[in-house]
């Protein structure tokens, strides 16, 4: 079954294609590449098999994806297909994304890509590599994989088309504490975490969905290719879910400077994971997911980095995020 996190925090779109997911996975063929080893929790198991099916669901049209004022670089928004025991199809969305390459890529983008040192053509695998690592540490994530569309490699990612951009929601240039009230914490620890061992580097809010559910917005991370940055990136790098916590943590406007994490970490009002999420990420198999990662054509360097930031989570919860934090994030 898709497990509690993923039903409290999901839009009923994600849901729907996720559930359409799980139900073909007992027709599913097996697979063509041997994969790691079954890993021993159930949530994490099914998030992988899912995420073997979406590489393998047929898509029967495509088209280009038009997104006003971005980047587009040859995004396409594929119509896939399911059928069921007696024939009838369900159809569910995804977004497929090229590789970026330098002459299709903003400049700001070319800017960010090469100060930090991640190459081009390596964006989709980093975003597959995301959707791993949220998989195999049983947090929420939109699946994405490394799948061929129209003869070319790229990423695909099931589309949630009625969660809404926390740009939209949350309008950062007007920023009020106020607007963390309603967000879910539980799904914003979650992508905290995974964004720490992943270390993402542009986290901004046009890179996070928003789904409305049972009075709570819950945040679902997107556009995840600006990731696993080498350990020489020390430059600046912004995330919005520091400045979502911080105020909805202490009521204020959100501060860069780390002696005020330490401070909240002090005085014991930095929240930590619930109990079966906290146990999900200590139940981690760090060589079956480091063979993974490096599997889908991640840099060795790079996965040996994000393991040993998974295991400083293991060992000290959130407050690994602030006592050995990602370079730039703090002041």
């Amino acid at each position: 079954m898709i497990s509690c996190l993923l039903r409290t925090t999901m839009s009923p779109a994600l849901l729907t294609a996720l559930l359409l997911l799980q139900g073909a996975q007992a027709a599913a063929e097996p697979a063509q590449r041997r994969e790691p080893r079954s890993p021993a929790t159930a949530s994490t198991r099914e998030a992988l098999r899912q995420l073997q099916l979406l590489r393998k669901i047929p898509v029967v049209q495509s088209s280009p994806l038009e997104v006003p004022n971005t980047m587009n670089s040859g995004k396409r928004l594929a119509v896939m297909a399911l059928v069921d025991a007696s024939g009838r199809p369900s159809f569910f969305q995804g977004i497929f994304k090229p590789p970026l390459t330098r002459e299709g890529a903003s400049a700001e983008t070319r800017q960010m890509m090469e100060q930090r040192g991640i190459p081009y053509g390596s964006d989709h695998r980093r975003e597959a590599g995301y959707s791993l690592t949220a998989a195999y540490m049983g947090c929420l994530s939109l699946p994405s994989t490394l799948r061929r569309l129209d003869g070319q490699l790229g990423s695909l990612q099931v589309f949630a088309g009625d969660a809404e951009s926390a740009f939209t929601r949350f309008t950062p240039h007007d920023w009020q504490p106020a607007k963390a009230k309603d967000v879910d914490l539980r799904s914003l620890l979650a992508m905290l975490v995974v964004d720490y061992v992943t270390n993402q580097r542009d986290r901004h809010f046009n890179n996070i969905l928003v789904a409305r559910a049972n009075n709570q917005d819950h945040l679902i991370p997107i556009d995840n290719g600006i990731g696993f940055a080498p350990a020489t990136d020390q430059l600046p790098a912004f995330s919005a879910l520091y400045r979502i916590l911080f105020s909805k943590v202490t009521g204020q406007a959100f501060s860069r400077s780390r002696e005020s994490w330490l401070a909240l970490m002090r005085s014991k009002t930095l929240p930590q994971l619930e109990a079966q999420d906290w146990q999900r990420i200590k139940d981690t198999d760090e060589r079956q997911l480091a063979r993974h990662l490096r599997r889908i054509g991640l840099e060795p360097r790079v996965v040996a980095d994000s393991i040993a930031r998974l295991r400083l989570v293991k060992r000290e919860g959130l407050n690994a995020l602030v006592t050995h934090p990602l370079p730039g994030i703090f002041e």
